[in-house]
C-alpha cells in the first residue's frame, strides 16, 4: 500500500498529498477500533502502519483550523477497502468525530463497500455499546442533519463520558445526486466552535 509496500495481490496503493511530511506531523495511535479489526496476522502491523501514514497527513482532530488536500490511489484488488476501513477505525481511535466514506459508482459496488465496513467495524454485532453512528446516503428529508448535529454535540458536552461519544460514519455512493444531498446535509450543520472556553 503506502510507501510502495504491497499487501494485496502484487499491487500497491500510493499516497499523493500536498501536506508536509516527516517528524513535524502528528502521530496517530492505534487503539481498540484499529486493533479490533480482523486483519491478516502476517500483515497486520504493516496495514496499521500504512493507515497511520495516511491519517497523519490529515489535520489532527483537535486542531482549531486548517485544511489539507491529499489523495490515496490504489489499483484494483490492492487492498483499498481494507485500507480505508483501517483508516476509519484509526480515526475513531484518535478522536475524529465524523468520517465520510464515498464509495462505489454503482449500487452494487456501494453495497459491497458498505457491507464490508459494517462487517469489519462490527457495526451490528457487538455485545458492548457501539462507538459508531452509521448514516447511509444522508438526506435532509431523512433528517440526517439533525442526527449528525446531535451526535457532534455530544463531543462538546462534558457531561457525556468520552467512551459514550459516537463517531458518525457516513457512507454515500460516488454519484453526483447523492453527493449533492450530502453537501446539503453538511451545510445545515453549525460551524465548528473552538474548544477553548475563552473563545
Amino acid at each position: 500500500m503506502a510507501n510502495g509496500v504491497p499487501h494485496g495481490v502484487g499491487e500497491t496503493v500510493e499516497i499523493v498529498g500536498d501536506g508536509a511530511q516527516g517528524p513535524g506531523r502528528w502521530q496517530p495511535v492505534a487503539g481498540p477500533e484499529a486493533l479490533g479489526l480482523t486483519l491478516p496476522l502476517e500483515s497486520q502491523d504493516t496495514i496499521i502502519q500504512e493507515a497511520v501514514n495516511v491519517l497523519q497527513r490529515c489535520i489532527p482532530p483537535n486542531a482549531q483550523v486548517g485544511h489539507e488536500t491529499g489523495l490515496v490511489v490504489g489499483y484494483v484488488q490492492s487492498g483499498k477497502t481494507m485500507s480505508f476501513t483501517t483508516v476509519t477505525a484509526l480515526a475513531r481511535d484518535n478522536g475524529y468525530q465524523m468520517v465520510i466514506v464515498i464509495a462505489g459508482t454503482s449500487l452494487y459496488l456501494f453495497g459491497q463497500s458498505k457491507q464490508r465496513l459494517i462487517r469489519d467495524l462490527r457495526l451490528e454485532n457487538r455485545a458492548e455499546r457501539s462507538p459508531w453512528r452509521h448514516i447511509e446516503s444522508p438526506t435532509l428529508a431523512g433528517h440526517a442533519d439533525v442526527v449528525i448535529r446531535d451526535s457532534l454535540a455530544e463531543w462538546r458536552d462534558q457531561r457525556v463520558p468520552a467512551e459514550e461519544r459516537k463517531t458518525v460514519l457516513v457512507t454515500v455512493m460516488k454519484q453526483h445526486q447523492n453527493l449533492e444531498k450530502l453537501v446539503d446535509v453538511l451545510r445545515q450543520l453549525p460551524p465548528r466552535r473552538s474548544s477553548n472556553p475563552r473563545d
